[in-house]
């Protein structure tokens, strides 16, 4: 029996949650009613576990090649074609870093114009309808489960002729994202790459208006390739005929690769201006960070080009022509109207340097996980902590929470976080505890031993770039060293509460020769589902039952 409704919580667990096997605290059962906890359940049976992934980067995998037939295949069983998809009106955006935010400012600017918005984006941080929201909100639970169960059984339902073939997780929501875009009559689809480009199921789509790439950098190389080069060429490959490509400035060897995607399908490219040359005073931004200057310009000009072309207006001075290969011309920097600044102000991109203030703690939250990203968060956290150190009026100390995932390089980019002066350092999974994690931050790709495990391994390199013994004896503590591993974000948080509670950064010590703190500033970065998670807790000890809605108010 599949349950389609809210039901009383005192009612009876539908089947599928029993035969999930799923442990809920009370806490998650009144954050997260049954039909909702069953659906995210058949939504996580379609992710690959660990060693199905392995397999797949060890044998590398052609089935990328067959991504986008299969996403068609899917769209046209739930009734779909792709002259429907050709309906949508979209912005399409790559990037290794950036993208996102690049995203997360052409929707906020276009919606402050008044249209209707939809914006498809991952990972999620706590909640998985966060990848999918109209208007700048997330789908609703109830919406959200009603759309999904018209395309799983629909998919379900024919799967028998189509070779029993069920698409994973992310095809799967990005098929459902198409379905809800064009259920919900959207005037613009705001639409974030997965991984890569050319082969992204995203790239599905036909007739974008307008293509973006933000900053390239070195990740998901197993898939992608370890050169700049074949990097952007999976980038450049969501670049189609009809379509206006902006980039950021890139690495020259990623250039020639951009412009020659462009000119093979006759696509006109520019290059942003720096948001400075902007006529008039400096847009205020709604999102913190250095890095976020050059997603901002990305961003009007990809939001400038649809508005022009859904008006019939001109460009101005701005030809936009297919270029020969050369220097790729500069996009003109035009005056920007009210609506383009209060846009850029109101953007709303959680988990990406933000700060959240609490008693005697401050966290400094940004996902980075390439070696460019981390070193500008770095810098970011560095800038701000200090600023805030200076109005404390007291000694301040710095806690580093961190974990990576997808068999990155842990010491290169540990490496910069040296920089940060951490005090004491804690590597933690992307596990927020054994009881109570919402069945969204469920990820079988990979498991809790393995997770704990890199943490461990990750803990040792931190202690050789320190100069410390990376195995602890009889005669040491892990306070003594001032770093540690942890099982989950829980126990982590909570040495973090000890250490306030006594002022100190070793909880079990109460000499009065100890160095005392009155503030303790949290560094977590590395990987986006440890912030997500962090966040959630953070919410939870607030006694809020959940915090999509707050994270995403406009």
């Amino acid at each position: 029996m599949r349950y389609r409704k809210n039901v009383d919580r005192s009612e009876e667990i539908p089947q599928h949650a029993i035969k999930s096997n799923l442990t809920l605290s009370n806490t998650s059962i009144l954050s997260c009613n049954f039909y909702v906890i069953s659906t995210i359940h058949a939504l996580n049976n379609l992710q690959s576990n660990a060693a199905t992934l392995q397999n797949i980067v060890t044998s590398k995998d052609v089935g990328r090649y067959h991504n986008l037939s299969r996403t068609e295949n899917c769209l046209n069983r739930i009734g779909v074609s792709m002259e429907d998809l050709d309906s949508l009106s979209v912005i399409h955006v790559s990037g290794t870093k950036g993208k996102g935010s690049t995203c997360a400012f052409t929707e906020s600017i276009l919606r402050a114009h008044g249209y209707k918005t939809g914006f498809y984006s991952s990972p999620h941080l706590i909640e998985v309808r966060e990848r999918i929201r109209i208007n700048g909100t997330p789908v609703s639970r109830e919406n959200f489960t009603s759309y999904f169960w018209q395309v799983h059984d629909r998919l379900e339902q024919s799967k028998k002729a189509n070779d029993d073939y069920m698409p994973g997780y992310f095809k799967f929501l990005t098929v459902l994202a198409f379905y809800i875009f064009l259920k919900e009559k959207l005037d613009v689809v705001v639409l974030e790459v997965g991984i890569g480009g050319t082969y992204d199921c995203t790239n599905t789509i036909r007739n974008p208006v307008a293509c973006g790439i933000a900053s390239l950098g070195f990740d998901h190389t197993a898939i992608l390739g370890n050169t700049i080069e074949k990097i952007a060429s999976h980038k450049a490959g969501i670049i189609k005929m009809g379509a206006s490509a902006f980039t950021v400035p890139q690495i020259d060897s990623a250039m020639p690769v951009i412009q020659e995607q462009s000119n093979k399908v006759q696509a006109p490219l520019h290059v942003v201006p720096p948001l400075s040359d902007y006529p008039g005073t400096l847009p205020e931004l709604g999102l913190d960070g250095s890095a976020q200057k050059w997603n901002a310009s990305l961003a009007i000009q990809l939001a400038n080009t649809w508005l022009n072309k859904k008006t019939n207006r001109s460009n101005g001075d701005q030809q936009l022509q297919n270029n020969h290969l050369g220097k790729i011309p500069t996009a003109s920097a035009f005056p920007l109207n009210e609506n383009f600044r209060i846009g850029l102000k109101n953007c709303v991109w959680p988990g990406r340097y933000q700060t959240i203030k609490r008693d005697g703690i401050t966290f400094y939250l940004d996902g980075a996980h390439t070696l460019a990203s981390i070193k500008n968060a770095v810098d970011w956290f560095r800038d701000k902590s200090v600023s805030e150190a200076k109005n404390t009026g007291g000694s301040v100390a710095r806690i580093l929470i961190f974990n990576l995932t997808g068999n990155r390089q842990c010491k290169t980019l540990l490496q910069p976080i040296l920089n940060a002066e951490i005090d004491y350092a804690i590597f933690s999974p992307n596990i927020l505890d054994d009881q109570s994690s919402l069945p969204d931050s469920i990820n079988r790709k990979e498991t809790s031993d393995s997770a704990v495990r890199v943490c461990n391994e990750n803990l040792s390199t931190w202690m050789n770039l320190q100069g410390l013994s990376n195995s602890i004896d009889g005669t040491e503590t892990v306070n003594e060293v001032n770093c540690c591993s942890t099982r989950s974000i829980n126990e982590a948080i909570t040495i973090i509460n000890s250490m306030r509670d006594v002022k100190s950064l070793n909880s079990k010590d109460t000499s009065v020769n100890i160095t005392k703190y009155d503030h303790f500033q949290i560094f977590v970065t590395g990987s986006l589902h440890l912030v997500g998670d962090t966040l959630q807790l953070d919410e939870r000890k607030q006694y809020r039952s959940t915090c999509i809605l707050d994270l995403y108010k406009m």
